[in-house]
């Protein structure tokens, strides 16, 4: 057609409706020319008012599903240029602001139009003076907070619902920014919670990694970490790490699987119920025919059996019969598990129970681990969160993740040294996406180090020479602290000393009386390290006692 390029006719067949071309098929061509570094041409044929028009639900209802979904799609490819976004945010539509009709739009059930509304918000809300026209078309407030924690709770089903999710965040991420009114009144809307809430179910990689940071923005106000606790938001977010220790899941599995696996649990439920009701049939059957004895174990092998009665048929069918249940029986008891004695716990409690949406083995990368660590970091000041922070084993999951960033940079850091001379300077290869990341995770594990236990965990999971690196060569003043104080605390406890001075820890820290494990620190890692002697060393100290 010849119109397809003409973008002024396009634009007056997606206002009226009427032309050569349908509505739809305007609006299709339209968005392809938006797409394809048409935008100036566009914006400056009106397309702002035209595609208003078109979501404008109290003025235009009639308008269908596919041309408003198109309409919203040009917005959010006109937004793509930044030097347009300005002119959008003050754009208006017959019966509002933008702000109005697009925010309409969120209560729509369908997927793809939610998801281009939100991409359209957020591509304005990077931008400082289209941000602030935003904000002033909601009069500086957030008037729509009760819409966003329902847009969080609720998309979980759909090809377009993580990323829904994950461009809301970033949205509202940026509106927040520096604006402590806003994010006081998004906690008191009930956002903390819904950002929880989104972690436990989402498995996405890219919105648990928007989501947490902004949930890292909300908890710079330490009122809020209460609600945090309460929402077991610790549990959720070391979870969200990566999985515990291996010896631990296999102990916990063996002695939880009950509550830990229901329906395991249920079919044992039902094998000891089918073990009774055989035993009563067997049982029954011995003693009609007199071969029972007393105190007989009714899960034997075949029964004996009278003499005088082999040779008739009846008495083969019962010895048949009795053989038969009794096998049925052996097996049954041989499936059968017996639960080792353990004290009840809740199955949210378990180590072996991922709280979080997130697969342990699912692939996120290095921003979603920074964030998760930077909430742990803020929440680590308050002694209870850090307790039960210690109790969900974060220290063996963030030693794994500082190891893994390490090993990353150095990665880096050595194809540098293979590409020339820029690899021949001293000092850590640090970006600074992996700056922040250690940032948190050492700044988390400074705190926990306070923990005697912990004091030895990091000595077992962490690369202690990466330690003493950072300490040595990085210049970013906080990371280095943050390692200075892991090493001084490492360095108290004696049964850390091989460790340390294997990985040449500076004179500076070492110290002529460490202090050394109490015997319930002991009897907290003996299930976490079974083979590093600690069962020796509590029993030797249990003697010295005694005598």
């Amino acid at each position: 057609s010849e119109l397809k390029d003409d973008f002024p006719a396009l634009l007056a067949v997606m206002k009226t409706g009427t032309g050569a071309l349908t509505r739809q098929e305007a609006a299709f061509l339209t968005w392809y020319h938006a797409l394809d570094d048409k935008q100036t041409e566009l914006v400056a044929g009106g397309a702002y008012s035209v595609c208003l028009a078109l979501l404008d639900v109290q003025t235009n209802p009639d308008v269908g599903a596919a041309e408003r979904t198109c309409a919203a799609g040009i917005l959010m490819a006109l937004a793509r240029d930044e030097d347009l976004r300005e002119g959008l945010a003050r754009a208006r539509g017959p019966s509002g602001s933008l702000v109005v009709v697009l925010h309409t739009l969120l209560h729509d059930s369908r997927d793809k139009l939610r998801l281009y509304v939100v991409s359209c918000l957020q591509l304005l809300a990077e931008v400082t003076q289209a941000r602030s026209l935003l904000l002033r078309a909601m009069d500086n407030r957030l008037i729509y907070s009760a819409l966003y924690c329902d847009l969080l709770r609720h998309s979980r089903e759909g090809p377009c619902a993580a990323h829904t999710v994950t461009q809301l965040a970033m949205y509202l991420t940026s509106v927040l920014d520096k604006r402590d009114d806003l994010k006081a009144e998004a906690v008191e809307a009930g956002m903390l919670e819904a950002l929880l809430e989104t972690l436990h179910y989402s498995k996405s990689g890219s919105a648990c990694t928007a989501v947490l940071a902004l949930l890292l923005s909300l908890l710079e106000d330490r009122t809020v970490w209460p609600r945090v606790l309460r929402q077991g938001g610790i549990q959720l977010l070391v979870d969200i790490l990566g999985p515990p220790p291996a010896t631990l899941l296999d102990w916990e599995s063996k002695c939880y699987r009950d509550i830990s696996d229901p329906l395991w649990a249920a079919e044992q439920v039902e094998k000891r119920q089918e073990i009774k009701r055989l035993d009563m049939k067997l049982e029954s059957l011995e003693r009609a025919d007199g071969t029972a004895a007393p105190g007989r174990s009714l899960r034997s092998n075949m029964p004996s059996r009278n003499k005088s009665t082999q040779n008739t048929l009846e008495d083969a069918e019962k010895a048949l019969e009795v053989a038969g249940v009794a096998h049925t029986l052996q097996v049954l008891s041989h499936d059968l598990v017996e639960m080792m004695p353990a004290p009840p716990k809740l199955r949210s409690e378990l180590l072996t129970v991922n709280t979080a949406g997130l697969k342990w083995k699912a692939i996120t990368g290095i921003a979603c681990w920074s964030n998760v660590a930077g909430c742990l970091y803020t929440l680590a000041q308050s002694t209870e969160c850090m307790n039960l922070m210690s109790l969900r084993l974060a220290v063996p999951r963030l030693s794994i993740l500082f190891n893994q960033v390490m090993a990353e940079s150095q990665a880096g850091g050595d194809a540098g040294k293979k590409k020339g001379k820029a690899g021949k300077k001293k000092g850590l290869s640090l970006n600074p996406e992996q700056t922040v990341a250690l940032i948190h995770i050492t700044g988390c594990l400074k705190f926990l180090s306070l923990i005697n236990v912990n004091r030895y965990r990091l000595a077992k999971y962490m690369s202690i020479k990466d330690v003493i690196c950072i300490y040595e060569e990085s210049s970013h003043t906080l990371l280095r602290r943050n390692a200075q104080v892991i090493l001084t605390n490492l360095a108290l406890l004696a049964e850390n000393g091989q460790q340390l001075l294997t990985a040449g820890l500076p004179e500076e820290f070492l110290i002529s009386r460490p202090m050394r494990l109490h015997d319930s620190d002991v009897e907290l890692l003996v299930l976490e390290f079974p083979d590093a002697g600690l069962f020796v060393q509590l029993d030797e100290r249990l003697k010295t006692v005694e005598n």
